[in-house]
């Protein structure tokens, strides 16, 4: 019974490393897709993939930068009512702690 619980959390230990590197991986494709949408400034595209890479990296302050970046230049193609919320959003995003001010 005993090596069968060594077993079990062996077996556990390691579908949880598989899990990270699933998600490593998921996410450098997905931020390579979301930098190539910002290089050709497609901020529209690139929006949603920065608030995903943000949510799940919240320290990094590249997904901060471009998250703000992408919300700024998403301001333009909202109702006039929304624009004051998205570039608060915006800032909020771009004096995020992670910046270290």
């Amino acid at each position: 019974m005993a090596i069968c619980g060594i077993g079990m959390v062996g077996t556990g230990a390691v579908q949880a490393q598989q899990a990270s590197v699933t998600s490593d991986a998921d996410l450098s494709k997905e931020a390579a897709q979301a930098d190539s949408l910002y290089k050709v400034m497609n901020m529209v595209a690139a929006l949603p993939l920065y608030e995903d890479l943000h949510q799940r990296q919240p320290q990094s302050y590249v997904w901060n930068e471009r998250l703000a970046m992408c919300l700024l230049g998403n301001v333009s193609q909202q109702p006039p009512a929304e624009r004051a919320a998205t570039n608060e959003r915006a800032q909020t995003a771009a004096r995020s702690e992670s910046w270290g001010r």
